[in-house]
């Protein structure tokens, strides 16, 4: 197929949308997965009346700057009815220059207009949507554009037909289906024609059966099929034919991406970001089904809570492996990780306030709305397909994270209608309020319907916030044009007995709400009060709205490493077998077997700094070593030590100035020291593992089906027991050898 185009845009003020980059937005076609036929064509009817914003017949003229300029001229006119790729085209027109003022035309070049590839008068002139939508609306000669009329697309061979300096054709169609006169564009653009028309029978399905009753163009009769909202046979037919014939292009590519991120239009042809699409829907074939992710998501963090609206947000990195995830399922509880029900294949859940579907690609999401001061259990789940053919990774072990909601007083339920000393109970607890009550007035200055407007006041909490306090956030302005006053807060750890001034001279004299922020950091148990200074009820008024209280988190004691490492012999191409004795299994659900992790001093000779002899390594080979000490802030190299494998070092020192480090052994073999690795190549995953120095064991004349192979450390000279025993006949074999010695059926 012919390059097209590879446009070049040019600013104008009209269009708002300033990108970097120009593809296919993340998850865009999300609810799309997996579907076909009808189905298919009904999602993707949703999806490009989402966010699609009319433009003006005026706009059109400044979108051609964006959408329709020549690659190699941006002040031409790229017109699909004159140009002849891969050669010289008979005329150009200068964009604004040449468009057509509202006339007719004398001969070709002249002058260009904005041409409805799908005529306006099939839906009565009138200005729609569709009137000014530039998937259906090119630059078109004016002199091409009259003789193309109201006429559908179609194939002529008739000596009569017209044709076009560019060799477009009018004529009666010879195409099976029908007679009529019909406009045939040149080969290199039937492929953009044909999927102009299905975006309209797509993004217009609703309305084209209304436009053969209402409007009753002849034209419009013979292509659409008013039982059905979509295109006749014989039309479909041919469009599919020039769809398959002539591929989506560069040039129809920049120029979706240009309505899309350009214009204020801001929406896509589907069938040029998805030419499959078309096969799916009119082809009678049906999406390939994938199998399961590979793999599960890493990294899965609650990394911000927002305040204004208790929200916690998520993110984590791309699954990655063989078979990619079409999508996230993220399910969320506030009891524990344990009620968070697995789904279960062929069975979709639906979106709600705890649970979201999000596409893949998509690396970041937000849980909003959620109860105040509220722990939240996160887990999330890959899966491939949809609906019915929707297949989860319930491989473990699934990800989870949990934060806790920001505690938040926005007085919203509170009552108090009056400044006398009383109580109110509010979202989050009692409050006592002396000279202040609940104002719901126009002047009160409120995030919300209600606030806390207060004089000469003095303002208690009631109760405890039970599990400490990192900061307070609160937001305060002048009541209505009152003038400034003054305040401070208190802190009392033993139920309000006494209390402990924590901010002085607070001063109240903006117009608007402001945030200010106390910092607190009390681990204990603690209420707080607010003390006015100088206010009053009748000048000297304050509100005061949404208190927002973080929880207190102690000093990191210990520094985290996580690394990622399989094992010779355990691995099976994706994951890892658990280690065995004669009794099955040795350790619990998903662990493979232990390690030992060391941390070794980056200059010789390279002391030992840090051990753990009793790490658990999961199947999929990730391990946590959750005890390094906190001053251990310099750079080292990480040392695994297995009983039957050679002890392998990282290639490089990790540095570990941060809370959490990771290390992958598996990536390449390079990265363990001196390569001491073995990479499977052209395995499941291409990974490497800790090379085993006693793998003769499990082969020649030795079924691995028959014997299991164990390896203790006997005491602190490297001395290691192995351990040999046969399952046919229930014999035990000892050997005491050193560490790197070769263990095979000669000395066993």
């Amino acid at each position: 197929m012919i390059n097209k185009k590879a446009c070049i845009w040019i600013p104008l003020v009209l269009f708002i949308f300033n990108i970097g980059f120009a593809q296919i937005p993340s998850g865009f076609y999300f609810s799309a997965i997996g579907k076909s036929g009808d189905s298919l064509k009904s999602a993707l009817n949703i999806i490009t009346k989402t966010g699609h914003i009319k433009l003006s017949y005026g706009d059109v003229w400044s979108a051609y700057a964006y959408t329709d300029v020549r690659p190699n001229d941006t002040t031409k006119i790229w017109d699909m009815y004159s140009d002849i790729p891969n050669g010289i085209p008979p005329y150009l027109f200068t964009i604004f220059v040449n468009q057509n003022a509202g006339g007719g035309a004398n001969s070709e070049g002249d002058s260009y207009a904005r041409e409805h590839c799908l005529p306006n008068s099939w839906w009565g002139h009138y200005d729609f949507e569709q009137y000014t939508d530039l998937h259906n609306l090119n630059p078109a000669d004016q002199y091409v554009n009259n003789k193309k009329s109201n006429n559908p697309l179609g194939v002529t061979t008739s000596p009569l037909a017209w044709v076009s300096l560019n060799g477009s054709k009018v004529g009666f169609c010879t195409y099976p289906g029908y007679t009529g006169k019909v406009f045939e564009p040149i080969n290199e653009f039937k492929g953009d024609f044909a999927r102009a028309w299905f975006y309209i029978a797509t993004r217009y399905q609703d309305s084209l059966s209304a436009w053969v009753k209402n409007y009753k163009s002849p034209e419009a009769i013979a292509c659409i099929d008013s039982n059905t909202n979509n295109f006749k046979p014989w039309l479909i037919n041919l469009l599919i034919s020039w769809h398959n014939n002539d591929p989506v292009s560069t040039k129809e590519i920049n120029r979706n991406n240009a309505i899309y991120y350009k214009t204020n239009q801001h929406n896509r042809n589907p069938y040029i970001d998805h030419p499959e699409y078309v096969n799916y829907i009119w082809g009678g074939q049906s999406p390939t089904l994938k199998a399961k992710p590979t793999n599960q998501i890493t990294n899965f963090i609650c990394t911000t809570i927002y305040p204004e609206n208790s929200t916690i947000k998520l993110d984590w990195s791309d699954a990655t492996g063989g078979v990619l995830p079409d999508g996230y399922l993220i399910k969320a509880s506030t009891k524990s990780f344990d009620s968070i029900i697995n789904p279960r294949d062929s069975v979709p859940e639906i979106g709600s306030l705890l649970v979201k579907n999000i596409a893949y690609g998509i690396q970041t999401t937000t849980f909003d709305n959620l109860n105040y001061n509220t722990v939240y259990y996160f887990k999330i789940f890959p899966f491939t397909n949809s609906l019915i053919n929707i297949k989860y990774n319930l491989n473990s072990p699934i990800p989870i994270t949990k934060d806790t909601t920001i505690w938040k007083e926005d007085f919203e339920i509170g009552t108090k209608a009056n400044y006398a000393n009383g109580n109110a109970n509010c979202t989050m607890g009692n409050w006592q309020l002396n000279d202040a009550l609940i104002g719901s007035l126009p002047q009160d200055k409120k995030n919300g319907n209600k606030c806390l407007r207060a004089g000469s006041f003095t303002i208690y909490m009631n109760f405890d916030k039970s599990d400490g306090v990192g900061n307070i956030t609160l937001y305060q302005a002048r009541y209505s044009n009152d003038a400034t006053t003054y305040w401070k807060f208190f802190k009392s750890t033993d139920n309000g007995i006494n209390w402990i001034l924590i901010k002085d001279t607070i001063f109240n004299n903006q117009l608007v709400l402001n945030p200010i922020t106390i910092f607190v950091n009390e681990p204990n148990p603690v209420r707080f009060k607010l003390l006015s200074y100088n206010g009053n009820r009748d000048s000297k008024r304050s509100n005061i709205d949404d208190i927002i209280i973080t929880n207190y988190f102690p000093p990191t004691t210990y520094k985290t490493l996580n690394i990622k490492c399989f094992l010779e012999g355990l691995f099976n191409g994706s994951n890892m077998n658990q280690a065995q004795n004669e009794f099955g299994n040795q350790f619990s659900t998903n662990i493979a077997d232990k390690i030992t992790v060391e941390l070794r001093d980056s200059i010789s000779p390279f002391a030992k700094v840090f051990s753990d002899t009793n790490v658990m390594l999961d199947i999929n080979g990730n391990a946590l070593i959750d005890t390094i000490p906190q001053t251990l802030n310099g750079k080292y190299y990480i040392v695994l030590k297995h009983r039957n494998h050679i002890e392998t070092w990282s290639s490089a020192t990790i540095t570990l100035t941060n809370d959490t480090t990771f290390y992958d052994f598996t990536d390449l073999v390079t990265k363990a020291y001196g390569d001491n690795l073995k990479f499977i190549q052209n395995s499941i995953s291409n990974k490497s593992q800790l090379f085993s120095n006693i793998n003769q064991l499990k082969s020649n004349n030795y079924n691995p089906e028959r014997f299991i192979i164990s390896i203790n450390k006997t005491n602190e000279k490297e001395i290691f027991e192995v351990i040999v025993f046969d399952k046919f006949t229930k014999k035990k074999y000892i050997k005491k050898v050193h560490e790197n010695v070769l263990f095979n059926k000669s000395n066993k």
